[in-house]
């Protein structure tokens, strides 16, 4: 990725899912960096299944097509490069932070998801698909209480042309950083921008439950958290993660 960058930017008015598209297209052969750009979703999706409300027009809903040389267990920390992408865009227009370990935060409300899905091979991706979906000029009526939207922080409507090519350029920048393998260095920035760092947290895994104290993001992309009275814990992206 030194040096010109390949990019493809491919539009569509509506469709069910731009991570879907973006797996089609990977699956033909599609380069890196490929990038589908939807108006609407009738079916955007995050974490577990959830839904991502994606009113026409209100929202970013964008994928990437990325296939990086990188060993499977990193993909995560690709998710945190992007989450910082976000981060690092917005930053003249709102402050947001990272709720580990792929939520976008404006105070306590969410205001972004990223959701990572890749086709691995013997432990290394053939693709990976990085997918965002960005409340922007969504109105209070149109999204749940836990969320919010830069409209209703800054009482601003933006350019959804404007933020998505704020975004593209620290998407570039920050996947070079991936590419590098500078994963210690994303891993410092996505700690000093987590949300939960210093915090009491509740973290449900799939055999126990662990009760701690949040405070940094390892170069594993793992959550590291101290637990009461029994060491350092480093806490997997599949697990559960409450504040307490």
């Amino acid at each position: 990725m030194e040096g010109t960058t390949y990019l493809k930017i491919i539009k569509f008015n509506r469709v069910t899912s731009t991570n879907d598209i973006a797996h089609r297209l990977a699956e033909k052969g599609a380069r890196e960096i490929t990038v589908v750009w939807a108006k609407g979703q009738t079916k955007g999706r995050g974490r577990r299944g959830r839904k991502w409300n994606s009113p026409y027009s209100k929202g970013l809903y964008v994928s990437f097509v990325f296939r990086p040389q990188a060993e499977a267990r990193k993909l995560n920390l690709l998710g945190m490069a992007i989450a910082l992408a976000v981060i690092y865009a917005l930053r003249d227009i709102i402050p947001v932070k990272i709720k580990w370990p792929n939520d976008i935060l404006c105070g306590k409300k969410k205001i972004g998801g990223i959701l990572v899905e890749s086709k691995v091979s013997l432990h290394h991706p053939d693709y990976v698909i990085v997918g965002l979906g960005l409340n922007i000029n969504n109105l209070l009526k149109e999204l749940p209480a836990s969320a919010t939207s830069i409209f209703i922080e800054t009482k601003r409507k933006y350019s959804l042309d404007k933020i998505f090519n704020l975004i593209l350029k620290e998407v570039i920048i920050w996947y070079r950083h991936f590419k590098k393998k500078d994963y210690t260095e994303i891993a410092q920035r996505a700690s000093e921008n987590l949300d939960t760092l210093g915090k009491k947290v509740v973290v449900y895994t799939e055999k126990k439950v662990i009760k701690g104290t949040a405070y940094k993001i390892g170069k594993d992309a793992r959550l590291y958290v101290r637990s009461d009275g029994n060491g350092v814990k480093r806490i997997f992206a599949s697990s559960v993660v409450h504040l307490r």
